[in-house]
């Protein structure tokens, strides 16, 4: 799970509008004490999503490129609550994501109308292929892995 978060320099969003209608979309995210952060334009749609609904589904997915079999592509979904934080609070935030995609980028970026967000998960799902899936809790600061079994003969 680790290495596929610390691997990505982009996630999945799935967010739903007031109306529940989902929407799919894709940010460039930093990942700090197992919190997802998102920083995304007020113009787009999971922005005011986001605002209206907080619930949101991130999916981090390893490269086509690198998978063996693109039906196993290595994956984790996570469920939470996205929250805008505060200028003062993302300062640091603001920090990892100059270290991860560069000054040039955030340069611009910081100079429009983008938020940082903080996606609070303690549930999701991992699949490392065919008969790997696994449920994830986070538990004191740490993700437990139970995995997934079907029941065949119902």
């Amino acid at each position: 799970m680790k290495t596929l978060i610390n691997n990505s320099k982009t996630l999945c969003i799935s967010s739903l509008s007031k109306d529940n209608l989902p929407c799919i979309s894709y940010s460039p995210f930093v990942w700090y004490k197992n919190k997802t952060y998102i920083y995304i334009s007020k113009v787009a749609q999971h922005y005011k999503n986001l605002v209206d609904n907080k619930k949101i589904s991130v999916m981090f997915i390893q490269p086509e490129n690198e998978a063996e079999i693109t039906f196993l592509r290595k994956r984790v979904c996570l469920n939470g609550m996205a929250e805008i934080i505060t200028q003062e609070s993302s300062e640091d935030i603001i920090k990892m994501f100059r270290e991860s995609h560069g000054d040039q980028i955030m340069d611009t970026l910081t100079k429009m109308d983008f938020d940082v967000f903080e996606i609070s998960s303690t549930k999701g799902r991992l699949v490392e292929g065919y008969g790997k899936a696994y449920d994830l809790i986070l538990k004191e600061d740490n993700w437990e892995k139970i995995h997934v079994v079907i029941d065949k003969s119902k």
